[in-house]
């Protein structure tokens, strides 16, 4: 669930300093750095931001629709990504069950090579190919979103 939408310009830079040490930025110009990014985010339309004259400096955010469109997005894709594995565990689920089921049966080399050796070399192992690849394509797109990240963290933000 969504937060009630608001954050202070602290949140968004306490935010900023638990993104920089996970990627091991140095703390010195952590404030400079989180405002000129939150800047650049209300420039590009992520964030709007709401000032009022009796605070100064106390500044409130929230996303844009733009900024809540894309967050949708991502979880999305994630929620997709879990039930697609989900679904697939089930199915490898079934084929196990039918092949232990068929070699509790028993019976010839034609019905051992039919009901339980096809299937799991050819179903099952598919589908592990497949999550094996699915994998290995979330790997490598979630380690481009670190390298881009890293690579804004370390902007010259002046």
């Amino acid at each position: 669930e969504r937060l009630d939408g608001e954050m202070s310009e602290g949140e968004l830079v306490d935010a900023f300093r638990h993104v920089s040490d996970a990627f091991e930025q140095t703390s010195e110009t952590i404030g400079v750095r989180a405002n000129n990014a939150i800047n650049d985010m209300v420039r590009q339309r992520l964030l709007n931001r709401f000032t009022s004259e009796q605070a100064e400096g106390n500044a409130i955010y929230r996303l844009t629709p733009l900024g809540i469109g894309i967050t949708d997005y991502y979880i999305r894709q994630r929620e997709f990504s879990t039930l697609r594995l989900s679904m697939q565990l089930s199915i490898v689920a079934g084929e196990l069950k039918r092949a232990a089921d068929a070699a509790a049966e028993g019976g010839d080399e034609f019905h051992w090579h039919r009901n339980v050796y096809a299937p799991l070399k050819y179903s099952v192992a598919e589908i592990f190919d497949s999550i094996d690849l699915t994998q290995r394509i979330m790997d490598e797109q979630q380690q481009q979103v670190k390298d881009d990240i890293a690579q804004l963290l370390n902007k010259d933000w002046r």
